[in-house]
């Protein structure tokens, strides 16, 4: 149902869709906030709610979507940070977040995300620093936090990160110097 000039708020029935493994929703004129139901659709893989008008925070009954690989809220207004529970998407591969009102720090329980190939979520006012568990993503590939508020020290246990291609954090409040870990990234194409 993608670019079909839809309106309106996502109903709380939609956690009666228990079935459900692909929902697309993107660009449309989508308003109110991710209804907490969401956590019932058990079997969701891709979740696409992008270039809408959402607001109101991320439902910690996310974290329920255990089979959930892709999930994609981009350019909307949706605030408040990303909940620990994030690190239950065992299977997440995709968050693509970028262009909302998101802030806080990231959530410590991102280790838990072995699956997480790509991140990015620039054009937030997400804070704090990079979390050192941020080492537990062993199969990502993209971080990107452009302009964001992030700040700190840059972790040394992003040299852990050896199928890093991308690393972009431009337009942030980081200090220091590059850890000479990141060295261990042979991978890396992108450093900005």
């Amino acid at each position: 149902l993608s670019s079909m000039n839809l309106s309106g708020t996502l109903s709380p029935g939609i956690g009666g869709l228990v079935n459900l493994r692909y929902f697309d929703l993107s660009y449309n004129e989508i308003t109110g906030d991710i209804p907490k139901a969401i956590g019932n659709c058990s079997r969701l893989q891709c979740f696409y709610l992008n270039n809408n008008q959402l607001s109101g925070e991320i439902p910690a009954e996310l974290g329920k979507l255990s089979f959930l690989k892709r999930l994609n809220i981009c350019n909307n207004q949706i605030s408040g940070s990303l909940p620990e529970e994030f690190g239950r998407l065992s299977s997440l591969v995709e968050l693509v977040a970028y262009t909302n009102k998101l802030t806080g720090p990231l959530p410590r329980s991102i280790r838990n995300l072995k699956n997480l190939k790509t991140i990015r979520a620039g054009q937030n006012q997400i804070s704090g620093s990079i979390p050192t568990e941020i080492s537990g993503c062993q199969s990502l590939k993209l971080l990107g936090l452009a302009q964001n508020k992030i700040g700190g020290e840059l972790p040394k246990e992003l040299g852990m990160l050896g199928n890093l291609t991308e690393l972009i954090l431009w337009e942030n409040q980081i200090s220091g110097l590059l850890p000479k870990e990141l060295g261990n990234c042979t991978n890396l194409e992108t450093l900005a």
